[in-house]
């Protein structure tokens, strides 16, 4: 894959720190389960309803005395909430520099009793800057995800090749065996939507770790810092039951299309 496009200038002594807030969350319904049909309770002491649910967290961070933030491993990791509640689990990294490199590791795990396909949204907004500048393909709205994050499924597995190409109806789609990722970009607006689907559907107690490193290039200069004055970085997860849908991407648009309108077209 393309990697992140070296500045020209070099990197000046006097670096502008920047602050950077993460955003976690993981899309839930009544009593955290994820489903288009879903239940808990029993129906005439004879069937128990399935359920489903999942859970969105990350590693708390400490410093490593360099500057970068590493794994910690004695504090409790950050807790998704539901994307339609009033509180949001915030994972504030400080300030952000050239150089400098962050442990974020979202990942999400089926903490029900029923397989579940699994979906997660990636979605950049970069304020008034123009990461598109700096992370952007040449003559394309799109930027490179993997310019900024790395680790997970990012990495694709190890006897896999990712490929781009055409996905089920999308152009420039990244898929290997496991998992297809497909960006909307809205770069006017200065936002980046990456939607995954994953092959497999997750057994319970299975996880998924979407990525675990963040690293901003060590060349960077002050004037392009600014584009990320304002970043933020929102993971969205989301569960539908395996019965009754053949693949995640059918799930997750006939189940949540609110969330999933902009990528809910017929194949090509």
């Amino acid at each position: 894959m393309t990697r992140l496009k070296k500045c020209l200038a070099a990197l000046k002594s006097n670096m502008l720190v920047i602050s950077l807030l993460v955003l976690v969350a993981a899309i839930v319904t009544t009593g955290g389960s994820i489903a288009y049909f879903s239940d808990n309770k029993e129906m005439s002491n004879v069937f128990t309803a399935g359920n489903v649910y999942i859970s969105l967290t990350e590693a708390a961070v400490k410093s490593d005395g360099f500057g970068n933030l590493i794994e910690d491993p004695d504090s409790p990791r950050v807790e998704g909430v539901a994307i339609d509640s009033n509180t949001e689990a915030e994972h504030n990294y400080g300030v952000l520099f050239p150089g400098k490199v962050m442990h974020k590791d979202p990942t999400v795990k089926n903490t029900g009793d029923d397989p579940a396909w699994i979906a997660a949204k990636v979605i950049f907004t970069d304020g008034e800057g123009n990461i598109n500048r700096l992370l952007g393909y040449p003559n394309s709205e799109e930027i490179d995800i993997r310019a900024i994050l790395s680790g997970g499924v990012l990495d694709g597995t190890p006897d896999d090749v990712i490929h781009v190409g055409t996905w089920n109806g999308f152009e420039n789609a990244c898929y290997d065996s496991v998992h297809a990722m497909v960006q909307v970009a809205d770069a006017a607006n200065g936002v980046y939507e990456f939607y995954f689907f994953f092959n497999a559907a997750l057994m319970m107690g299975e996880e998924i770790q979407l990525f675990n490193t963040m690293t901003v290039d060590p060349e960077f200069t002050n004037t392009d810092m600014q584009e990320f004055a304002h970043l933020e970085i929102t993971v969205q997860a989301f569960a539908v039951q395996t019965f009754g849908f053949d693949d995640c991407y059918t799930a997750m648009c006939t189940a949540f299309p609110e969330h999933f309108g902009a990528v809910s077209r017929t194949s090509e």
